[in-house]
């Protein structure tokens, strides 16, 4: 993740439907000030964008724990079911070797 510095007011800044699920709205992100845009994600969901499409705000939905980041419930079923197909794959790739 890498940021750039910025000074500017905040207004047309805009939500992303990450932003509107947290249960922002653009009054939470107007009228306010910026000190820098993100020009990486790192991993994380841009929540706000500035009048220029920058995206102003990251964040995440899951959990930080003492042993590091867990992913929301939704996420990390996803990530066990593509295990458990590519597993499955792997499988059925090695009996037709056999």
């Amino acid at each position: 993740m890498s940021a750039t510095g910025l000074s500017q007011g905040e207004s047309g800044f805009t939500l992303s439907p990450f932003g509107v699920s947290l249960g922002f709205t653009v009054n939470d992100i107007n009228n306010n000030f910026s000190h820098n845009f993100f020009t990486s994600t790192g991993g994380l969901t841009p929540i706000d964008f500035d009048a220029v499409g920058r995206v102003i705000t990251l964040g995440f939905s899951g959990a930080i724990t003492p042993i590091g980041v867990v992913p929301e419930p939704e996420t990390y079923a996803m990530l066990l079911s593509g295990l458990g197909l590519l597993g499955f794959v792997a499988r059925r790739s090695r009996q037709k070797i056999a």
